[in-house]
């Protein structure tokens, strides 16, 4: 599990300036479901006022190399006058000059510390951030799929007007199934407020830039807008390679009625199918100004309840010693992205008399067991790594277990406000 990187530090223009990993002292990088790749920030050994041709809107890029693999091997002893062959070390072809970009990135922000120690801390995002900068400013899209939609405001705005890059041949944006009505969707925003509307129309996208997803060219910031995937990718077991699991549950997003104020002063009250419980009531006071009818307000609550009439699960796992790449498949399953679903399996650890574990299937007699069977799976939210060691540590947090139906609820919610423009 040996993870050996480096990271290369370049100029707005894209000209190589220096490789940092010699003054490293502290770093972490970030990816997002929705984002893609996402914080990341470098403390450097260096002194505060005096750190190098270092500047904001420089880009960062973190390679994974892999170490080489040494082999003997035999060679003729030409020229030299002496008889026979003799043994040299040599690399395993294939292995010399290997690399991922694992992340790729901005300096966003540069923080010179002067302390005991000297030093300078570089604050990074993902290039999706530069969508924040971009503006899309009165534009009005009708009667297309929310992915046609996604792609003219991405090359009409964004790759203009940032490092972004849509290959339209990699089909990375694609549709989604929900279509804009012929009253249309208004924009006046930024960029990436723009996409964040459209990827929640569609209910079921999940979005961002990373590189590595154009073979032809590796290094570019690919631009993604992908239906999710509810395949499990990925499998990790409790007692391997997990180092910390924690799931938990919150009672402060159970909501079990609703008080809806809709269009018009039209009102209704909704109550989930499990009730209020004597005692415990779970209410809220809700504003939905596109409903005006009780019938609208009821395909609405189904949607709202599906998702808020239970606590849903969330976790957050740490897996130790690793050189696992969460977002690029590292199980082999359908490329990524989307990245699908995380899956936590362990069983019970048997015990034997005296309180050892028992070390395989041996005739030893039982104490006991310790814990019961898991088996859950999550959707990821986001991962941070960092380098530990001569490995990584990995934290993975994981979003609600729950029902398919409650990724459409902003889409139901569209619909419905498509209708209240048409009457």
């Amino acid at each position: 599990m040996s993870f050996s990187y480096y990271i290369e530090l370049r100029d707005t223009s894209g000209t190589f300036l220096d490789i940092l990993e010699e003054d490293v002292f502290s770093i972490f990088w970030s990816y997002d479901s929705i984002g893609g790749c996402g914080d990341c920030e470098i403390g450097l050994r260096r002194e505060f006022d005096n750190f190098g041709d270092i500047d904001l809107d420089y880009d960062v890029r973190i390679y994974r190399v892999t170490t080489p693999i040494i082999k003997t091997a035999t060679v003729k002893r030409l020229g030299t006058g002496v008889a026979g062959d003799f043994t040299v070390p040599g690399l395993l072809a294939g292995d010399a000059g290997v690399r991922e970009l694992r992340w790729r990135g901005f300096i966003r922000e540069i923080d010179p510390v002067l302390d005991f120690k000297e030093s300078v801390r570089l604050k990074c995002s993902g290039y999706s951030r530069q969508m924040e900068y971009i503006s899309v400013p009165s534009l009005t899209r009708t009667s297309e799929d929310v992915g046609a939609t996604a792609r003219y405001i991405i090359d009409t705005y964004v790759t203009p007007g940032s490092q972004i890059k849509r290959t339209a041949s990699l089909s990375q944006v694609e549709n989604t199934g929900i279509s804009i009505s012929g009253t249309g969707l208004k924009f006046d925003t930024s960029a990436w407020e723009a996409l964040k509307t459209l990827a929640e129309i569609g209910g079921n996208v999940e979005w961002g830039v990373r590189p590595g997803l154009n073979s032809a060219s590796p290094e570019d910031n690919e631009i993604y807008f992908r239906v999710r995937s509810t395949t499990i990718k990925q499998t990790y077991a409790i007692g391997d390679r997990i180092k910390y699991y924690e799931s938990r549950k919150t009672t402060d997003e159970v909501v079990r009625k609703v008080y809806l104020r809709g269009n018009a002063a039209f009102t209704a009250t909704l109550t989930s199918g499990l009730g209020l419980e004597a005692g415990r009531y779970k209410e809220r006071v809700v504003l939905v100004p596109s409903i005006a009818n009780a019938a609208d307000a009821t395909l609405w609550g189904n949607a709202y309840f599906s998702l808020k009439e239970s606590a849903q699960q969330k976790a957050r796992l740490i897996l130790g010693a690793s050189d696992t790449w969460i977002e690029n498949d590292p199980q082999g399953a359908a490329a990524m992205p989307p990245m699908g679903k995380l899956r936590i399996l362990g069983g019970p650890i048997f015990v034997k008399y005296g309180g050892s574990v028992l070390p395989g299937a041996l005739p030893f007699k039982l104490s006991g067991t310790i814990g019961a069977t898991t088996d859950v799976s999550y959707r990821i939210n986001s991962i941070l790594y960092r380098p530990v060691g001569n490995s990584l540590q990995i934290e993975i947090d994981l979003g609600e277990r729950r029902p398919t139906l409650a990724d459409f609820v902003r889409g139901i919610e569209y619909k419905l406000s498509e209708l209240r423009q048409v009457v």
